[in-house]
């Protein structure tokens, strides 16, 4: 169920290419930059007045974390001849298990227990392996469970003796206070495994917050904290005058329609991709084609709003495009695919390519031989 919509009172009905013909840039814009417009625009529109936010304080800054669902297969080959030096036998099965259920990148994604049962082992001697991978085998940080532990094992590495400072980085990135020379370290950091270069801190502000409590999905927007007043009792004595009246107008217009897109884009997201916000598991297909039907507008709206947007959710902070996965002809996406294939390989490694495609479509999944080969290399698991 989702809750917590707060509602707009204007249904736009214009005709969208009419009405944004000269301001289709305002789709491109995010809330505050919006926010920004509609500020500038009251200096000089007098029918413009009370332009106010009261956005809470969960839509301040925050670290925004740019992801690429992107396979480094390379990468996944040497880290696999790394594992291969360092382990044997049953241990070296396990590291190598570890480095399949790693998503691309980097990190792990599975839960240890899984793992041990498969090998008859504990979760307590899965999680041994996985912090050797992670601290001893480069690049380092591979198979962190997550950003804040990745970014712990690189200051270990970077000030193996200095506990402090460590701590006082981790403080900063928490609370985005920091001085010069704790942003210079934070400049130095990855924020992903596999990335091959460290990513400067950046900052920005939501713009769509996606909320579970357990129980409810609550989607809020900032936009619904911004808004401003029109002033009509203004004489309108020439075409200038009736041109920012216009103005105004249709600023009000956008911004309603800006609120009502993004709320069904959250729906869309929530609803299709639920499984990947609470469960980690694989994103399925969803398309921008898909929302702009159920929104009653052109996909090149949609495209635009989502555009450098991002959205809190409780996996993290996306773009709003990360969520938009083109589904394969299987009718399921390739994170999906390829969760498929890793579970079939779970029980026989030495399995051929059609041997694998021919079990998919026992489970409905209809997929070629030379898919499964690439997908199968991107897994590293030839």
């Amino acid at each position: 169920m989702i809750k917590g919509e707060l509602k707009t009172t204007v249904k736009p009905r214009l005709n969208l290419s009419l009405l944004l013909r000269h301001n289709i840039e305002l789709l491109t814009k995010s809330s505050e930059e919006l926010q920004q417009v509609l500020e500038e625009e009251q200096k000089h529109n007098p029918y413009i007045t009370h332009v106010f936010k009261r956005i809470p304080r969960w839509f301040f800054k925050e670290e925004i974390q740019q992801k690429e669902a992107v396979a480094k297969d390379s990468i996944f080959e040497e880290v696999s001849r790394q594992i291969s030096l360092e382990f044997d036998g049953i241990d070296k099965d396990i590291a190598l298990e570890i480095l399949y259920r790693c998503d691309p990148d980097g990190f792990f994604k599975d839960d240890p227990q899984d793992i041990g049962k498969l090998y008859g082992v504990s979760a307590e001697y899965v999680e041994d392996i996985r912090e050797f991978i992670m601290t001893e085998i480069e690049p380092v940080g591979i198979a962190s469970k997550n950003l804040e532990e990745f970014i712990r094992v690189q200051l270990q590495e970077m000030y193996p003796q200095d506990i402090q400072l460590q701590k006082s980085v981790m403080q900063a990135i928490k609370t985005g206070h920091a001085g010069p020379q704790i942003k210079e370290i934070i400049s130095r950091l990855r924020l992903k495994p596999l990335g091959s270069e460290p990513v400067p801190q950046r900052t920005g502000t939501v713009d769509l917050v996606l909320e579970h409590d357990g129980e409810n999905w609550y989607i809020f927007i900032q936009e619904d904290f911004i808004d401003f007043h029109i002033e009509e009792d203004v004489p309108t004595q020439n075409e200038v005058q009736k041109e920012k009246l216009r103005r105004a107008k249709n600023l009000r217009i956008i911004l309603e329609m800006r609120r009502r897109l993004l709320r069904e884009i959250g729906k869309s997201i929530i609803q299709r991709q639920e499984d990947f916000l609470l469960r980690g598991k694989p994103l399925k297909a969803l398309t921008l084609k898909e929302v702009a039907q159920s929104a009653g507008v052109s996909m090149s709206t949609v495209s635009r709003l989502v555009n450098s947007k991002y959205a809190s959710t409780p996996a993290g902070i996306y773009p709003l495009r990360f969520f938009f996965v083109k589904e394969s002809k299987s009718g399921m996406s390739k994170e999906e695919v390829m969760r498929a294939i890793k579970e079939v390989l779970q029980e026989n490694m030495s399995i051929s390519d059609s041997k694998v495609a021919n079990m998919l479509k026992e489970k409905g999944i209809n997929i070629a031989r030379r898919t499964v080969a690439k997908y199968r290399k991107l897994l590293g698991l030839r």
